[in-house]
């Protein structure tokens, strides 16, 4: 058999009907498997946030919180400008967080580093963790002024969902000043046990944070929020209008 018989008969392998896949069909494969509802964890995580968001018995708490905050924040355009990011061009609290996230993770690997480590090295490990602990607070001090601002304009599941994230939040800082003043009085195996469980409903509030701003487009302003409908053209798609895609291998 020569080269080009074989090409011959590999193009029409390549053209026989049941060696095609559409498009269309591709486009539907690769949706279910970036659909979240079809990862397990995924559906983990909407009961999760549509659990917490349901529970209207939050709103007797949180609607007299928004309705205090809401006044204090706005009275000034420009304050509330400012808290909400506009001069960013994004959220500012998604940018405050990072600072007592990273001081705090920082924090932990020292804290776990100096009960491994040498007495000298110890003692500067146990040093620069207490100074993360408290640069982490302060950063987490201003985050909550900028979350408060962007809370305060929520409804419904977001208002919920980021009352029980602001509270969240509340007590991982309680905890970590708890663990500042143990480590003041020499008491550093009870600071490193409060900061670690801090460190661990500090994970869980951010997953709440990203579900905040990713699922109920809390901080999400202008294009970013708007969707836009699809047009005829879009909309009227069929498999004979798209490209077809041939396997090389066998159907």
């Amino acid at each position: 058999m020569n080269a080009s018989t074989s090409e011959d008969g590999l193009l029409r392998h390549c053209r026989a009907p049941e060696a095609r896949l559409s498009a269309r069909a591709i486009h539907r494969e690769v949706h279910r498997m970036h659909d979240p509802r079809e990862d397990p964890m995924a559906k983990t995580a909407i009961k999760i946030d549509q659990s917490i968001s349901s529970q209207h018995w939050l709103d007797q708490a949180a609607d007299p919180l928004q309705k205090t905050l809401h006044p204090i924040i706005h009275r000034s355009r420009g304050v509330a400008d400012a808290l909400h990011g506009r001069w960013l061009g994004h959220p500012l609290h998604s940018v405050l967080t990072d600072l007592p996230v990273g001081a705090w993770m920082t924090a932990q690997a020292f804290d776990m580093a100096g009960l491994l480590g040498s007495s000298r090295s110890t003692r500067s490990l146990q040093r620069s963790a207490d100074i993360l602990h408290a640069l982490g607070l302060a950063g987490a001090m201003a985050a909550a002024v900028a979350g408060m601002a962007d809370w305060s304009d929520t409804r419904g599941d977001a208002k919920r969902l980021g009352f029980v994230h602001g509270m969240t939040n509340l007590v991982v800082a309680g905890l970590y000043g708890a663990s500042l003043v143990a480590r003041k009085r020499s008491r550093r195996t009870l600071g490193i046990t409060l900061s670690t469980v801090g460190f661990g409903l500090l994970g869980f509030s951010a997953w709440l944070g990203g579900e905040l701003s990713y699922r109920h487009g809390v901080g999400m302003r202008g294009k970013a929020r708007r969707r836009t409908k699809a047009s005829p053209d879009q909309r009227d798609v069929t498999d004979a209008s798209l490209p077809q895609l041939h396997t090389l291998g066998p159907p």
